[in-house]
């Protein structure tokens, strides 16, 4: 993700996910509005159903590995803007 970049709050009924921070910076959004630091090195898991997303807050791009269990189909998500 680049600086600046939101993954905006959302939830995924039926899968956990689990992050992997590689490399940046950032907060992880919580679904009763907090948000927490999260850096190269943390691992984080929210479980089905809990609401979460991703903001970089660094200079650099935040760079993680998502695991998605069971899996899910995402590509939607990643579809830009105005393409059909």
């Amino acid at each position: 993700m680049e600086p600046g970049s939101i993954s905006n709050p959302h939830a995924h009924p039926r899968s956990e996910q689990i992050w992997i921070v590689e490399s940046g910076s950032g907060k992880l959004l919580l679904g009763d509005k907090t948000q927490t630091e999260m850096k190269a090195g943390d691992i984080i898991r929210t479980p089905p159903g809990d609401t979460h997303g991703i903001k970089n807050t660094g200079d650099e791009p935040l760079v993680y590995l998502a695991i998605t269990t069971p899996p899910q189909d995402f590509r939607t998500a990643y579809q830009e803007e105005g393409a059909s």
